[in-house]
């Protein structure tokens, strides 16, 4: 689950942590690595949530494969609350 780190909303850190991900026959994350990062606090919550995530495995002449995706995570405050 993603989290968005305490001190961060405090500073009013925002933006998108792009992870280039590999992903295996299974569906689990096999490495995972920042691509283009935000603070180091954002781009760790965000590792961290990638990692324990489950994906559909990609499917080669049906059969899954491993793949290395690029995955967008957003940062947003909500500045209505």
């Amino acid at each position: 689950m993603l989290k968005y780190p305490k001190l961060a909303k405090l500073a009013g850190i925002e933006g998108t942590v792009f992870l280039k991900l590999l992903i295996d026959e299974k569906g689990n994350v096999a490495k995972a690595k920042v691509e283009k990062g935000v603070k180091d606090m954002l781009d760790e919550s965000a590792l961290k949530a990638a990692k324990e995530a489950k994906f559909s495995p990609a499917i080669l002449k049906d059969k899954p494969v491993k793949v290395w995706v690029v995955l967008p995570i957003a940062f947003k405050l909500d500045v209505d609350k």
